[in-house]
C-alpha cells in the first residue's frame, strides 16, 4: 500500500453542541475515501480528535506503510508532533476508545508489527 494522505477536520456549532467530523484520504488503490459523520454533542477540540482517530483507523484498515496527517487544529497538530503532553481524555472515554489508542501507540513503537498478515 503506498503512502495516505488524510486531511481531518471536525467542528461544533457552539463549544460544545452539536458536532461533527470529515476526513478525506488520498492515495488509496480504491480512490478517494471521504469519512462524514455527526457525534454527538461534543467540543471543537474533541470533534478534532475524533477526526484524526477516524483517518488512524481507516490508514490501520487498508495497511498502510504511512499516513501523513492534515489538520487545521493547533491543538492536534502540536500532540501528534509530541510537542504538547497536553491530552483531552475526554476522547478516550470508554473501554473501546482507550484500547484503540493502545493499539496505535504500539504500532508507532513497533511499526513493523501493523503489516504482519
Amino acid at each position: 500500500m503506498p503512502d495516505l494522505v488524510a486531511y481531518v477536520d471536525g467542528g461544533s456549532l457552539g463549544n460544545p453542541g452539536p458536532a461533527g467530523v470529515g476526513v478525506v484520504i488520498e492515495g488509496c488503490d480504491q480512490g478517494r475515501i471521504t469519512i462524514g459523520k455527526w457525534i454527538g454533542r461534543q467540543d471543537n477540540n474533541v470533534a478534532e480528535y475524533i477526526a484524526l482517530l477516524e483517518a488512524l483507523q481507516c490508514a490501520v484498515a487498508l495497511k498502510a506503510s504511512k499516513l501523513h496527517v492534515y489538520s487545521d487544529s493547533e491543538v492536534v497538530v502540536r500532540q501528534m508532533m509530541n510537542i504538547s503532553s497536553a491530552f483531552d481524555h475526554r476522547v478516550v472515554d470508554g473501554q473501546e476508545a482507550a484500547e484503540f489508542i493502545q493499539r496505535i501507540k504500539a504500532l508507532l513503537e513497533h511499526p513493523a508489527s501493523l503489516f504482519v498478515d
